[in-house]
């Protein structure tokens, strides 16, 4: 009886004091998401706030564009930093994590190079408002009306109806061609 009652007693104090360290990894970890979560909505406040005040010649699918691209890089910094310090809470080394990042991001940019280079034309294109959805133009070769226009890639419908995706690292020389409607 007696080691029935030290077990109990050995138990309840392993308990205790096991509930006062994980219930302040607990709400340390309840505050970075909560913090996370704030700061996230604040910044996608600032970032349509700030998009709101680009000038009017500016498409309105451009500022879409470039504030869904914005917010998703906000986004995808703040999950990575904050898996990082709900890590450190739960006092995994978080050292070799960040060393093993660095080299798979290494190795995705040097397989990625293509990617890279069609979404900075793609944001160049967009940012100095090349050419637009609607337009008649010769693009890489081909001949058409710009039917949509992304970061990555821009479609081209010919007269034939043939639609012509182009990667935006393709486009080296853009030609906007005059119809008859630019007239009127």
């Amino acid at each position: 009886m007696l080691r029935l009652l030290n077990f109990w007693i050995l138990l309840i104090a392993f308990l205790n004091s096991n509930i006062q360290v994980y219930g302040v990894k607990v709400i340390r970890i309840l505050l970075i998401v909560v913090g996370l979560i704030l700061t996230e909505k604040v910044g996608n406040r600032l970032i349509s706030g700030l998009m709101g005040r680009i000038p009017g010649t500016w498409h309105e699918r451009r500022i879409k564009t470039l504030r869904g691209v914005i917010q998703n890089l906000l986004r995808y910094a703040l999950y990575f930093v904050g898996a990082i310090m709900i890590l450190s809470e739960l006092n995994v080394d978080t050292r070799s994590i960040l060393a093993g990042v660095g080299i798979i991001g290494l190795a995705a940019g040097i397989g990625a190079q293509n990617l890279v280079r069609d979404v900075v034309t793609g944001f160049f294109i967009l940012f100095e408002d090349q050419f637009a959805v609607g337009d008649y133009v010769n693009i890489a070769g081909v001949t058409g009306t710009v039917e949509d226009m992304g970061l990555r890639v821009t479609k081209v419908r010919e007269a034939t109806g043939d639609l012509h995706i182009i990667s935006n690292g393709e486009i080296k020389q853009v030609v906007r061609l005059h119809t008859p409607r630019d007239d009127e």
